[in-house]
């Protein structure tokens, strides 16, 4: 091979130098005609940061009960907190009552029973009409813990239940009449026929109380129920 001397060597780096300026005169070949992209990247990808945490920022602030329930001294007290205790405490016996209500509800929709609006508000007053002295319905409510909407629920629950073991119920007139004789300080009623009605109402309660246990042993007994908690 012929040996490069220091002219060739000379003429080499200057013809490569030459090429290079060509090459960054030619439009899109230059360095600085396409710029870095990782540089351009970086501005859209700390846009798009900021704008989640201004959403985040805002959404917490609109649903923050979602999250706190209550601060002390500016120390927050978490939901999850509250419902990890709630369900550490009561979660069984909650759970066990839901499973219940899902049970009579379910029985129900099979026989395509109903309650309307118009004989719950008949049922409710009727219970008004048990209230002792002055008292109201919400005083009473308030009094058991037990809020206006729970307390309609458990009303249209226990009619469901009524109307499903109606006819599996029957009150003779010798049950009301023993019932009156060894319960006579019970019954509130101010007149002989009011108290007759209450006596029966009583007996009917009694023997529905008896037979939904009976009835909700079996439809427990008889469903497929998967706890998880």
């Amino acid at each position: 091979m012929p040996r490069k001397t220091k002219s060739t060597v000379r003429k080499s780096r200057q013809n490569k130098l030459a090429e290079n300026e060509i090459l960054n005169d030619l439009p899109g070949i230059s360095e600085t005609a396409t710029p870095p992209l990782r540089s351009s990247r970086f501005p859209k990808i700390a846009l798009v940061i900021l704008l989640l945490a201004v959403v985040a920022g805002l959404l917490f602030r609109k649903y923050k009960s979602w999250f706190i329930v209550a601060s002390v001294n500016g120390q927050p007290i978490w939901r999850v907190e509250l419902t990890s205790r709630l369900v550490s405490r009561f979660g069984n016996q909650l759970l066990e009552q839901i499973v219940g209500e899902k049970l009579v509800l379910q029985e129900a929709a099979k026989q395509n029973l109903t309650i309307s609006s118009t004989e719950i508000d008949g049922r409710v007053a009727e219970i008004k009409k048990t209230l002792p002295g002055s008292m109201s319905l919400e005083d009473s409510l308030k009094l058991q813990g037990v809020s206006t909407t729970d307390f309609m629920n458990q009303v249209r629950l226990q009619m469901l239940v009524d109307k499903m073991l109606a006819n599996e119920v029957s009150v003779s007139a010798t049950e009301v009449d023993d019932f009156m004789k060894n319960n006579s300080a019970s019954l509130t009623a101010s007149t002989d026929a009011e108290k007759r009605v209450q006596a029966e109402q009583e007996v009917h309660n009694n023997k529905l109380s008896q037979k939904f246990s009976e009835w909700f042993t079996k439809l427990k007994e008889a469903a497929k129920v998967q706890r998880y908690l």
